[in-house]
């Protein structure tokens, strides 16, 4: 797992938009591979240890999208999440019924 200053670093050092776009969403599917790193790290087995892994993640990926002044991809984790690895679709709906204050397509399901 990178501390946020290198993958800060990484994205800075990208020259141009195009490198920059690579850069981000190398970013976010290098976070999303965290979640099975700090899984398989803390033991988590059962569904709560799963989605407290998981919110450590976006709450990372959110630090990150503050610190490259681009708080409006706060939601591309998540979506990646959900669209991407097996079961992602279901942990995906169980992260956000847990936290729904994370989820920034599905706020009007913490009302």
């Amino acid at each position: 797992m990178k501390k946020l200053s290198v993958y800060e670093e990484q994205f800075r050092n990208a020259q141009d938009i195009e490198t920059k776009t690579e850069t981000f969403l190398g970013i976010a599917s290098e976070m999303l591979g965290e979640i099975g790193e700090l899984c398989q790290a803390r033991r988590a087995q059962c569904s709560d240890a799963i989605l407290a892994v998981i919110k450590d993640v976006v709450d990372r990926w959110e630090r990150f999208c503050e610190r490259v002044e681009l708080p409006n991809q706060k939601h591309l984790v998540l979506e990646l999440l959900q669209k991407g690895p097996k079961n992602g679709e279901f942990l995906y709906w169980e992260f956000v019924s847990k936290y729904p204050e994370k989820c920034f397509r599905h706020r009007h399901l913490a009302v």
